[in-house]
């Protein structure tokens, strides 16, 4: 049997960007890389990892990639097992659990692979139930999945995907401190009940924002948000610190990354980015937190499938 390869390229992304709890995401211009060949003869998965991840993800039964890849294949009633070898490889330029989106591009991968061996037999919003289901969230896989930043929502049972026509083209600077945070200890600290001036204000926030992205220019008051941030950040030791001395330099918004513990800003300029990241840095540092600063900027390509 000729071996088969399919390669995919797939952005990071910020869920919630700010204000937009679950419903707001944006790509970002960092990408994982994953290839698959298929070979035949006996079956078996060989998983390898280069990148963030090595030595943690490989071969392992949990893998994202994989899991994903059989939920696809059990749904769409495909026997996987008669594709012989396949072997995975993972490039990894994303930090794997900062709030970037990491697992969402992990779990597409697989999900796609597993449609595509099996003869197309999904759409892509299918594909992205199957995916936000795994991660209990849309945003993140919707951003990665088409580019850019969407807007997702969920209408009945199914799920109806907004993307914004214009994406701002301020670079990203992205703080990623030396803090692990779970995504279910950072959704169980939210209230289940928030005051009516508290939605309100959201609900105007999210507007704004969403005017401001449409006509290319934002402002930090835009960013804000009262549903999970004021609770959220109480796990990232330095965020009110960083925040300042963000917004006091220049930041045209300030936001968690997802649920943390990454934070971000939109910079007004390549220059200022730099001048950002440096203080964003020492401010991680005065609070004995080492970080990585990431400058990038909102993808507009979402996934990108070859086969070889």
């Amino acid at each position: 049997m000729k071996k088969r390869k399919f390669i995919f390229e797939i952005p990071g992304s910020i869920g919630n960007f700010g204000c937009g709890f679950d419903v707001l995401g944006a790509a970002v211009e960092i990408k994982n890389r994953f290839v698959f060949e298929v070979a035949g003869g006996n079956f078996s998965v060989d998983i390898k990892v280069k990148g963030y991840g090595k030595n943690i993800l490989e071969n392992s039964a949990n893998n994202p990639v994989w899991k994903s890849a059989e939920k696809v294949f059990r749904k769409i009633g495909f026997s996987y097992r008669n594709l012989g070898k396949i072997e995975i490889l993972e490039e990894n330029a994303i930090p794997l659990k900062k709030g970037l989106g990491s697992s969402a591009t992990a779990r597409l991968a697989g999900a796609f692979f597993a449609n595509e061996v099996s003869g197309r037999k999904l759409g892509k919003n299918e594909i992205l139930e199957i995916v936000a289901k795994m991660e209990g969230h849309f945003d993140n896989a919707a951003a990665s999945l088409f580019g850019g930043i969407v807007i997702s929502t969920q209408v009945g049972r199914n799920i109806e995907i907004s993307r914004l026509k214009k994406a701002v083209k301020n670079p990203v600077v992205i703080a990623v401190p030396a803090l692990e945070i779970s995504t279910d200890e950072a959704r169980k600290i939210l209230p289940k009940n928030y005051a009516r001036e508290d939605v309100v204000f959201n609900l105007s926030r999210v507007a704004s924002l969403i005017h401001g992205l449409n006509r290319g220019d934002v402002f930090p008051f835009m960013f804000e948000d009262k549903i999970h941030t004021p609770f959220r950040k109480n796990l990232i030791k330095g965020f009110d610190e960083v925040k300042k001395a963000a917004i006091s330099s220049g930041a045209k918004g300030f936001f968690i990354c997802g649920s943390g513990p990454s934070l971000g800003v939109l910079a007004p300029s390549r220059i200022a980015a730099k001048k950002l990241s440096l203080i964003m840095k020492k401010a991680f540092s005065k609070k004995g937190i080492r970080s990585e600063i990431l400058i990038t900027r909102i993808c507009e390509e979402g996934i990108t499938i070859r086969k070889g």
